[in-house]
């Protein structure tokens, strides 16, 4: 028995779990990991995450926020901050990705139901958290310079006329007063619930950003791609409920998000040892394209043309 199996094992007993049968349910992008266990004819979900490499506190802290607003984020039945350990209510198995495969009917209700869920999140005042400033939109963007470029083109560009083209671009990127974006808004950490509601998962990487950040992630996701027909009638959608213009911003962090995963998806397949994230590069360059065509984004398509991309 590993030592943090040993302090798995104590805080089940601690809570009266120690009798629950335990399925494994895989990991993600992250070094947490996740169980089913079911006891007393009910199932709950424990998170495993190690520290210093996790800290369940954001999680938490946005879990409790959501909460207060009437959304649907998980009710956490027991915690151990220290070693990492969260006992979570079990929202199913019905992920927007798995859901709509057996019911694509419903496609328009669920993602209308997701926009829904952003506008109300949008409308109250936002929760301590870090903001998605200049630099570290720009921090995170380079890790296409340091993964993509140099694993899978095996060259070098220059650094220099990306950090200019990207901020010269993010000078237009606001829509509104920051929001609460909880930064991992998409198909597979949406859960459809049986009373028709939006359960919130994997949201303790949450930043003040532009509120179209969660609408690309929802509208964009390389996982679960959308018509560009029916992306821009959801993004209609969230205009009629915020009274935003948000064509310029939805580009630009439209663009963001996708050159940080391609850089994103590259690392995890080379450190990582996660090459499955490889399948999705191509969808997230046709994305990464069809935001490069606004014309706000003139400057930053212009370095990506000379470099040859």
């Amino acid at each position: 028995m590993t030592p943090r199996e040993m302090i798995i094992q104590k805080f089940l007993k601690t809570q009266g779990f120690d009798k629950a049968v335990r399925q494994k349910m895989g990991s993600d992008a992250s070094f947490r990991s996740y169980e089913r266990l079911s006891m007393g004819g009910k199932t709950y979900i424990l998170m495993d995450a190690p520290p210093p490499k996790e800290d369940v506190r954001p999680f938490i802290k946005v879990c409790d926020y959501l909460y207060k607003m009437g959304l649907s984020s998980p009710e956490i039945m027991a915690e151990d901050v220290k070693n990492g350990l969260l006992l979570l209510e079990d929202f199913g198995d019905a992920r927007y990705n798995v859901y709509l495969k057996e019911h694509p009917e419903q496609e328009e209700l669920l993602y209308t139901k997701a926009v829904e869920v952003l506008a109300k999140l949008h409308k109250h005042p936002p929760l301590d958290v870090p903001p998605y400033d200049e630099a570290l939109l720009i921090e995170h963007a380079e890790r296409f310079l340091e993964w993509y470029v140099p694993h899978v083109l095996q060259r070098e560009v220059p650094r220099e006329g990306f950090v200019a083209a990207w901020k010269e671009v993010l000078k237009k990127r606001d829509a509104g007063k920051p929001v609460v974006a909880l930064f991992d808004f998409h198909a597979d950490n949406l859960m459809w619930l049986p009373d028709e509601k939006v359960g919130l998962l994997d949201f303790q990487d949450a930043l003040l950003a532009p509120p179209t950040y969660d609408l690309v992630s929802l509208l964009q996701d390389c996982r679960r791609p959308v018509s560009l027909a029916f992306e821009k009638k959801m993004l209609a959608h969230y205009k009629s409920l915020s009274g935003l213009d948000l064509d310029a911003s939805y580009a630009i962090m439209g663009a963001q998000r996708h050159t940080r995963i391609l850089g994103t998806f590259v690392r995890l397949a080379v450190r990582d040892q996660k090459p499955h994230y490889l399948e999705w590069v191509p969808q997230e360059w046709r994305y990464l394209k069809q935001n490069l065509a606004h014309p706000v984004l003139r400057p930053l398509k212009k370095w990506f043309d000379d470099n040859g991309f």
